[in-house]
């Protein structure tokens, strides 16, 4: 497992370097190991990821949390020195006490985690999801939904357990601009443009070419 304080010093160094900082979608292994060769600065790996894999369209295969937790072992027996991040599903009704998710990722061995598979596009499309999600929040007497998310990643006891553990804090995964300012004080993953590289060193030219705009 690598030191928060390693894990940032990359990043930053990365940063004053005029590249960008990749996360590579991994949840299969060769995948994980061929990202880390090609220069990925970060690793992420999700429940979604496996339909992926398999051909299909993105969508949840079975029960998310445990799901990515079990491609740890996979994931980080191919690496050697890129950090790990898992996506989290807030929104699992097996669990309601978000710290103890929290928990099982971070003892599992993972370096920080995304609010992902997320909810919010469907609140986006279809004011249904809203409705019903509000209406489960009524229920439980706490946020569900997106709100549910943000409160994941806004959590007091997620950064204290991140720190403590000398874990890399939560990194936020938002779609539209009222989702970015609902992760108050967070650094945010924006879908809003997609790059398709021929390689990772094409990838990283167009992020110097944009900071240079």
């Amino acid at each position: 497992m690598m030191k928060r304080a390693e894990i940032l010093r990359r990043l930053r160094a990365t940063l004053d370097n005029g590249d960008v900082i990749i996360g590579a979608g991994c949840s299969a292994g060769i995948v994980a190991k061929c990202a880390e060769l090609g220069g990925a600065d970060l690793i992420v790996c999700y429940s979604t990821g496996r339909s992926r894999i398999m051909g299909l369209r993105t969508t949840v295969i079975g029960h998310s949390n445990p799901r990515t937790l079990d491609m740890f072992d996979e994931i980080s027996n191919v690496l050697r020195h890129t950090p790990i991040i898992a996506g989290i599903e807030a929104n699992d009704q097996t669990t309601y006490d978000l710290e103890m998710v929290i928990d099982r990722f971070v003892e599992r061995g993972f370096d920080g985690f995304i609010n992902f598979p997320t909810v919010g596009h469907h609140e986006v499309i279809s004011p249904f999801f809203t409705r019903e999600h509000e209406n489960i929040a009524a229920s439980l007497g706490q946020a569900w939904g997106f709100a549910r998310e943000v409160e994941l990643i806004r959590l007091r006891p997620c950064r204290r357990h991140c720190r403590r553990l000398d874990r890399l804090p939560c990194r936020p995964h938002a779609r539209i601009a009222g989702e970015r300012s609902a992760h108050h004080g967070g650094r945010l993953e924006r879908r809003s443009q997609c790059y398709l590289p021929r390689s990772w060193r094409s990838l990283r030219r167009a992020g110097r070419h944009r900071r240079a705009l």
